[in-house]
């Protein structure tokens, strides 16, 4: 068996992981702060930043991911263990991907 098949011997189902990934893993990453006691952590897609990101109101940013990260930099998450930059380059930049287009307009 190859060592692809034998890691999804051992994760979760693909169905089970679209279900979470549709509601932005929400669900998975509660559960599982609450069982751990880790913080719960929201990534965001905003129109713009820059220095003040942080007067960006909420009702201008998209949820992209809900994940829980430890005291090591290691993100736990529906598709698996990653530290904060492979789970940034991998997923998050994904999700920035596929929802920036449809979500925010071209205002030129």
């Amino acid at each position: 068996m190859g060592e692809a098949k034998s890691k999804r011997a051992i994760g979760f189902s693909t169905e089970h992981v679209g279900e979470w990934e549709s509601r932005d893993c929400v669900d998975f990453a509660v559960a599982l702060a609450r069982v751990t006691g880790w913080l719960l952590h929201v990534d965001w897609l905003a129109d713009h930043a820059g220095p003040n990101s942080d007067d960006i109101p909420e009702m201008e940013m998209v949820p992209l991911r809900v994940y829980v990260g430890d005291d090591n930099d290691l993100i736990y998450d529906a598709r698996g263990i990653k530290t904060i930059v492979d789970f940034n380059g991998s997923v998050v930049a994904r999700l920035v991907r596929e929802r920036r287009p449809r979500t925010f307009r071209s205002t030129g």
